[in-house]
């Protein structure tokens, strides 16, 4: 199906050629709304042949053309048509496109800045707009290329194009907010567009502290997750599911960034990232069993040495809410954090002597407990006044005991993942 703009260009170009047309390129113009761009490259060709003054003929050769990727050709027909008819804004744009895609984005770029925007006709000035600005951007111009889009925006809020290529710019100037609005407007006006939703949810993934307010990264994490959603249900791609996954999980909704993995990995996405990020989710959200095996299979799956030093930290982590602090050092050993994993190794020895210890004056106390009926009906008040006191100094060592554990424990449990 031919766009808008495919569309006004095949019917500027039969105005233009009503008095010059003919057999060959009514067939052309024909096959070129069909889609079918052999067909319409040859009889265009025959009409060039048949009148080869007639820059019309040159102009939809050059657009059947480009369409075919004979991007060499394209240029070669359009240069034509803009000889013959230099006046024709429409083939200057439709040049410096295939100037474009023909990797001579300088000289794309060269015939746009030498066109006045305010004279090229309203129908045109959305092309204009968006081949200007793929050049600039082309050639990493991008202060360049926002305000021809920004004054064409002013005038056509509502061009999905107009908004991702503002998104382009905004985004390769590290405007990371307003790139993830101009992506999300071409994403709302366009659900279809499946490139400018995957824009802004990446124009939000690759967001930082440094780069936003925590008010603005808050905001535009929950609008990107709603997002993510939206793509991955109108267009359930395994792409999809983890880009709703990871864009739930920065949003801190970790039950529902679990779930898009899970559909991720059912639906063919078993690399060591998504497992990882899978097993995240699962902590996060409290599921701690179930992230370990998830954490195991992502180990068993390859990772790089970066990928692989991130699981073993979050198997650390998990290990250490469960006091198991040998294993939580071993994995801290293997991702290379050597203090910390000295650290568990040496808490590990001393809350195995501090739990022995307790269970030690538990059994005394409990053993001294055992002789004060006897005492009492010996009437030995001194003895028993004496086992208390040693039960009451055995006890407050006891509950010191207990309080530094707790204290250990709930330094572990502050640090887990999920809280």
């Amino acid at each position: 199906m031919l766009t808008r703009s495919a569309r006004v260009m095949v019917l500027c170009a039969g105005l233009l050629g009503a008095t010059a047309a003919h057999g060959d390129w009514q067939e052309g113009v024909t096959a070129f709304q069909k889609g079918d761009f052999v067909a319409a490259e040859a009889d265009f060709a025959d009409a060039v042949r048949s009148n080869p003054r007639y820059a019309g003929s040159h102009y939809m050769l050059g657009l059947c053309q480009e369409r075919l990727g004979k991007t060499a050709e394209a240029v070669a027909s359009l240069s034509k048509a803009v000889e013959l008819a230099p006046e024709n804004t429409q083939y200057t744009i439709g040049l410096a496109r295939a100037l474009n895609s023909d990797g001579q984005s300088a000289g794309a770029f060269e015939l746009m800045a030498a066109i006045d925007a305010d004279s090229v006709d309203p129908v045109l000035r959305n092309a204009y707009a968006l081949v200007f600005a793929d050049a600039a951007l082309r050639l990493d111009r991008a202060e360049d290329a926002l305000p021809i889009l920004e004054r064409r925006l002013a005038e056509d809020p509502s061009s999905p194009s107009l908004h991702r290529a503002a998104g382009t710019a905004l985004d390769r100037l590290g405007r990371r907010a307003e790139a993830f609005a101009a992506y999300a407007r071409a994403c709302e006006l366009d659900p279809s567009d499946a490139a400018s939703c995957r824009a802004a949810i990446k124009a939000v993934l690759a967001s930082s502290d440094e780069d936003l307010s925590a008010q603005e990264l808050e905001q535009m994490l929950a609008q990107s997750a709603d997002l993510g959603a939206a793509l991955a249900r109108s267009s359930p791609t395994p792409e999809h599911f983890v880009l709703a996954g990871e864009t739930s999980l920065r949003a801190g909704r970790y039950e529902a960034a679990a779930s898009w993995f899970e559909k991720a990995n059912v639906a063919g996405a078993t690399d060591p990232l998504t497992l990882y990020y899978w097993g995240r989710s699962l902590a996060l959200a409290g599921h701690r069993n179930a992230a370990v095996g998830k954490l195991d299979t992502a180990l068993r799956s390859e990772p790089d040495d970066s990928l692989a030093a991130r699981v073993h930290v979050l198997l650390a982590r998990i290990a250490e809410c469960r006091l198991d602090l040998d294993a939580a050092a071993h994995h801290h050993r293997l991702a290379g954090n050597r203090d910390r994993a000295e650290e568990m190794e040496q808490l590990a020895r001393d809350y195995g002597k501090a739990f022995e210890r307790r269970r030690g004056l538990e059994k005394t106390i409990a053993g001294l407990e055992s002789t004060l009926p006897r005492l009492k009906d010996l009437g030995d008040e001194a003895g028993q006044e004496a086992i208390n006191n040693k039960i009451a100094d055995l006890a407050r060592e006891l509950a010191t005991i207990d309080a530094d554990l707790a204290a250990v424990r709930g330094a572990l449990e502050r640090s887990c993942p999920g809280g």
